[in-house]
């Protein structure tokens, strides 16, 4: 999963946190303060792809 997915899951679901898996073991978790204001940019282009695809093409 990319950082831009994992900002989707955690916007989807309400999350402040998400888990940084290898396996099943737990590397670290991710939190919304350790991510740029330009990743949250790229969550909201990516998150208007998933929803009307046509629109990410213009």
């Amino acid at each position: 999963m990319s950082l831009v997915e994992g900002l989707g899951v955690m916007t989807e679901n309400g999350l402040r946190h998400l888990p940084v898996l290898a396996g099943n073991r737990v590397l670290d978790v991710l939190s919304c303060r350790d991510i740029l204001p330009d990743d949250w940019i790229m969550r909201d282009h990516w998150m208007v792809a998933r929803e009307k695809p046509s629109l990410a093409m213009r």
